[in-house]
Parts: C-alpha cells; structure tokens; sequence
C-alpha cells in the first residue's frame, strides 16, 4: 500500500473534500474502513469457503463502492499506509491531515 501511494502521489492526494468538515471525513474513513475489514474477516478468513475464490472480487467491489461514496469527502484511503504514503511524496504536504486519518483508519479497524 506505501508503494500504491508513493506511485499515485502525482495523480491522486488525500484531503478533505471543498463542501466537508474534518468531523464528516473522519467519520467517513472510519466506517469505510470498518465496513472493509468486516468484509475481509467474511469472506476471506472464514473456513467454509475455503474453495471459493469470488472473495477478492467482494473486497475490491468494497473499496470502489467507498471510493465513490466517501472519496469526495476525505479522499478514500481506507488505509493508514495509503494516506501516509500520498502524503510522504508529495512532499510532506497535509501530513497533519494523512496523520488524523491515519487514526481514523486504526479506530476504524479496531472496532
């Protein structure tokens, strides 16, 4: 994920979307970043479905489905790793903000 967002550093940047507040782009990364780990600790770690490879499609369909959804909001990590990365090489810039959601990711995960 850090190599994902030093390679997309020039095309893509995480910040808070011009009509949101910081309270809206936590709150947006920390359930999109819960609904993803639920849907991996589903699909991916559950034993029944040991032959069944569709678990990767669920996974990516989650991601997208958080990208369009909350992407204008806080700019659609879901990873700590991502948003530190788009934030290391751009030149350090909205670190303060890869850092909050950074947080936001881990509380997201935790839950």
């Amino acid at each position: 994920s850090l190599c994902g967002g030093i390679v997309t550093s020039s095309y893509a940047t995480v910040s808070i979307g011009a009509d949101a507040t910081l309270t809206q782009a936590l709150l947006a990364e920390t359930v999109f970043t819960f609904i993803l780990c639920f849907v991996i600790l589903c699909v991916a770690t559950n034993p029944k479905v040991e032959s069944n490879h569709y678990y990767g499609l669920s996974i990516g369909l989650v991601i997208v489905a958080g990208a369009i959804s909350v992407g204008g909001i806080s700019g659609g990590a879901f990873n700590p790793a991502v948003a530190l990365g788009l934030s290391i090489t751009s030149g350090m810039s909205k670190l303060f903000y890869a850092l909050l959601v950074s947080a936001a990711n881990l509380v997201g995960g935790i839950v």
